[in-house]
């Protein structure tokens, strides 16, 4: 499973970038990143929009992957992961089998390499609970057995989901597919059933995260007690009431 934290850049508002703030038990950043390795995420990528500085060093001295994020060559950071994911999946390799008489039988071709799922936590949301991300990787194992299986998997507090989300190997694999076709330039070998008058699949590469849901072709909600997935850091107002102590450490004079 690969894990992704879009991290953005520095924050005028906030002084430094998001992900740089304390939360108490470390930065934003490296919080992220210790609860995506719990759950067995490798190799953790991080979005940023700067190739260079406090918040590119920060995300190489914690081991994660930072990934220069630019709009203006048509870039996304979806699009930047299933770069990376493309270039870890084996390709088909060719085998040679031997027959029991002699000789060599004409060269076959191997099965391509497993493609993970993608376990996607905004650095702004750091109150998301461990238990959360332990209930989406379940989900992930217990839809193995569905057919089709769920494209994306999120959580859901008192009937409104919420991220993080995942997105199921079979559909990360549908969006490898430049034109729709397969990471290896076939037809996916899905079971997913894409609905032929909805968005192309691969239309989802630059669609904001909020928007995945519509272009999935099927959405899994777990139920989880955990307020947390909705509640975003983005301005002073929301650090100081989350995180009043550090706050106060940080921001403020006595």
């Amino acid at each position: 499973m690969v894990g992704v934290i879009p991290a953005g850049g520095p924050d005028f508002r906030l002084g430094k970038a998001k992900a740089l703030l304390d939360a108490g038990d470390g930065t934003f950043l490296e919080r992220a990143v210790a609860e995506l390795r719990a759950v067995g995420a490798d190799p953790v990528l991080v979005g940023v929009d700067e190739s260079r500085g406090p918040l590119h060093a920060a995300v190489r001295a914690v081991g994660a992957r930072p990934l220069h994020v630019a709009p203006d060559r048509g870039e996304s950071l979806l699009s930047l992961a299933l770069d990376v994911i493309r270039d870890m999946t084996p390709e088909p390799r060719a085998q040679e089998v031997h027959r029991s008489g002699g000789g060599d039988e004409p060269e076959a071709e191997g099965a391509p390499g497993p493609v993970p799922a993608l376990l996607w936590l905004p650095v702004d949301l750091p109150l998301v609970q461990p238990e959360t991300l332990r209930a989406l990787v379940a989900g992930l194992r217990e839809a193995g057995s569905a057919s089709p299986p769920p494209a994306l998997l999120r959580p859901s507090h008192q009937g409104k989901a919420g991220e993080p989300v995942i997105l199921h190997p079979e559909w990360v694999q549908v969006l490898l597919g430049e034109d729709g076709t397969g990471a290896d330039g076939t037809e996916p070998a899905t079971n997913l059933e894409i609905p032929s008058d909805g968005p192309a699949p691969w239309a989802a590469w630059d669609r904001p995260l909020g928007e995945w849901g519509q272009a999935a072709p099927s959405v899994r909600e777990i139920e989880v007690e955990d307020p947390g997935i909705h509640i975003r850091i983005r301005t002073l107002t929301d650090y100081r009431r989350r995180f009043p102590r550090v706050f106060r450490r940080r921001f403020q004079k006595w």
